[in-house]
């Protein structure tokens, strides 16, 4: 039986960038003709404005409901944001038991889903691939840090969160308390 890798989710901007992340994202990609569709012309140039024009967010979101970006390799991903930015491959389904996004069993016998939280350090180009020699990467506003297994960078990004006033699962921001 010949299997097909399947393409990983990606982390496409930090948490650490705040409410400029549908900014950021408006800019971040070289040919938005090419890799993005789905994304009306006005809802571009709301959000290249910044966070402070009146239809920021409502552009934002429309992005997340309708954008599809497509790689070089013709994967087609949709966007996510969970605190960080993500680009999630179509396909892959959410999961309440593991809290992330995975690919559906194809049958009893396949193998277990990935339920990534983090980025794999396979997912990055060689060039990046270089500078880290365990596979698992968290990124914060203090640099990357890298560990061996998934369950230690994603416990280090719940710290993170934690630690910085945020909701460790969803990495929003808590309310404030009475």
């Amino acid at each position: 039986m010949t299997t097909t890798q399947k393409p990983d989710m990606l982390l496409w901007l930090s948490d650490a960038r705040g409410v400029y992340i549908p900014r950021d994202f408006a800019n971040s990609f070289a040919d938005r003709a090419k890799h993005v569709t789905g994304v009306k012309a006005e809802d571009w140039t709301v959000l290249e404005a910044g966070p402070d024009h009146e239809w920021y967010w409502e552009s934002w979101q429309a992005v997340c409901d309708n954008a599809r970006v497509t790689d070089d390799k013709g994967n087609v991903f949709f966007v996510h944001q969970d605190g960080d930015c993500w680009l999630v491959p179509v396909g892959m389904e959410w999961s309440d038991e593991n809290d992330c996004f995975q690919w559906p069993a194809e049958d009893d016998d396949a193998a277990e889903a990935d339920s990534s939280a983090v980025f794999h350090r396979a997912t990055l180009d060689e060039s990046c691939q270089a500078n880290f020699s365990k596979p698992w990467i968290f990124e914060t506003d203090n640099g990357n840090q890298c560990f061996d297994t998934e369950a230690e960078a994603c416990a280090a990004q719940r710290q993170h969160r934690t630690d910085n006033g945020f909701d460790p699962m969803t990495g929003l921001t808590r309310p404030a308390e009475d």
